[in-house]
Parts: structure tokens; sequence; C-alpha cells
């Protein structure tokens, strides 16, 4: 069997410049480059950049693929976006972890098949499915780092079961808290559990511990803006104005911000 790797980047808010797609095009011979997207595939031979800079760099969201069972899964946030330090209880180096690279934050799910065997390689046009779930995790909903963290506590047990009488084999990090919405999984968080091999059962049995998601009315943006002051306001549509990356979604999660006493874990479910 013939190997085969699978790059992916999107941009999520703003297009590339044209000299920025200009640079991503001259970092292999047969890039497929747009403003949003730039996606490369190998059967032989290796991307020669390191994927995850060209992410930091140029894009928001990065998904790689072999077919001996190897998935990435990266997102990436300018600094401040997203609170990385309440993320941390979900994190495992193997799994789920965060990074600094350039001046971006980058979250990365990572996936490895001890069979050598990645499935069938012949669509991989669900990036922009699971892309949507860097705007849940930018707006507070941790369902995918949740199920992630499920997912790496089933692989370490196996782990430990290998080796039962040693008595410092025992994974002893505290349980991170069950999110709101387990029972309400969106197409994204579905699609996730689906590329991962998260068990649906092992989710099933997390949900009945989860209280659900109470419905959000849509945000009102109209008074929201005006608790800024003019400075703040200055300063945001200057940023959106440059076509800044995570300007408008940092608008929104400050927006949301004012209405957060009354709406803690309230956000919108997608389907």
């Amino acid at each position: 069997m013939s190997e085969y790797q699978y790059y992916e980047w999107q941009r999520l808010e703003s297009p590339l410049t044209i000299a920025e797609q200009n640079a991503v095009n001259a970092l292999s011979s047969h890039i497929e480059v747009s403003s949003m997207q730039a996606s490369v595939s190998y059967n032989w031979g290796d991307f020669k950049h390191n994927p995850v800079q060209v992410l930091a760099k140029y894009f928001d969201s990065y998904l790689y693929f072999s077919n001996w069972g190897s998935y990435d899964l990266a997102f990436s946030f300018p600094k401040g976006l997203i609170d990385d330090d309440a993320l941390e209880v979900y994190f495992d180096e193997d799994h789920v972890n965060i990074s600094t690279v350039e001046d971006k934050l980058i979250l990365k799910f990572e996936k490895r098949d001890d069979d050598g065997y990645g499935g069938d390689y012949g669509e991989q046009s669900y990036l922009s499915t699971l892309s949507r779930l860097r705007d849940d995790i930018i707006q507070g909903d941790y369902r995918v780092l949740y199920i992630a963290w499920l997912n790496a506590m089933v692989e370490q047990s196996h782990w430990y079961e290998e080796d039962e009488n040693d008595s410092d084999n025992v994974y002893q990090d505290p349980e991170p808290p069950v999110p709101a919405g387990l029972n309400e999984l969106t197409l994204p968080l579905r699609k996730f559990m689906d590329v991962f091999e998260v068990d649906s059962f092992l989710v099933s049995a997390a949900a009945e511990r989860s209280p659900s998601l109470l419905p959000l009315r849509k945000t009102a943006f109209d008074s929201a803006i005006s608790n800024l002051s003019r400075q703040e306001a200055d300063e945001f549509l200057l940023k959106i104005a440059n076509a800044e990356p995570g300007a408008v979604a940092a608008l929104r999660k400050k927006l949301r911000s004012f209405d957060k006493p009354r709406e803690e874990v309230q956000f919108n479910p997608r389907t």
C-alpha cells in the first residue's frame, strides 16, 4: 500500500492578502491556494515545512491526515483571545496540548493509531465542519476538549492495564468539570468523534451528568455596544478595518462579557 498524507489549512476570518497567498504557494510545488484555504497531498515524500508554523503565520485552522493512522487538528488563536489557563485541565501531552508559536496560541488535538491504518482517505473535506469548533472554544464552549479528554483517559487506561501491579502507574489528575450540552451534540462535535474514533457510548455515559444547554436568546449586540467606551469602540473598529486576525471574535467576546452574569454557561448550540 502506498503512503498518503494530506495537509489542509483554512482562514476563518479575513482572507489572505495576495502577498500571503504567494508566500504560501511557494511552500510546495503542487500546493493549492486560495484566499481562504490551502491544501496539499503526498503519495510519496513529505511537506518540507513545519505545518504548525504555517498555521500560526497564515491561518486559523489546520488538519493533517495520513493513511497509516495519524490525525492532527489544530487551531490558532491570537494571544488573549482564549483563557489558556482554564483549558489546562483538559491537556494531555499525547492527545491535547497548547503551545506558543510566533505570536499565536496553538491548540492541537492528536491521534495516532497503533494498528497503522488510517481508514479510507478518499475525502478530507471536513475541516470546514471541524473549524466551527474554534469559535465554540472562543465562546467558552469546551465540549470538544472534554470529549478529547475522555478519549485520552480511555487510551491511558489501556496502558495502565498492561502494568497494573505498578503502584505508580495510576492516573491521578482530577477530572475536568462536565460541560453542559453533552447530550446535544452538534455536527462539528459528531464529526470530531468520528475522525478521532471517540466511543459514543463513553460520551453518552458522561452526558448523564451533563446539564442541558439553556436556550440562549440571540445576543443583543446593539445594546451591548453602548457599553463600550469610545476608545474601545475605536480600537475594535480600527482592528476590523485592518482585517486584523481575531478582531471580530474578540469584539464578540467582549460584547458577550457584558451579559455574562446572566448567562454563565450559555452558548448557541449548532446543529
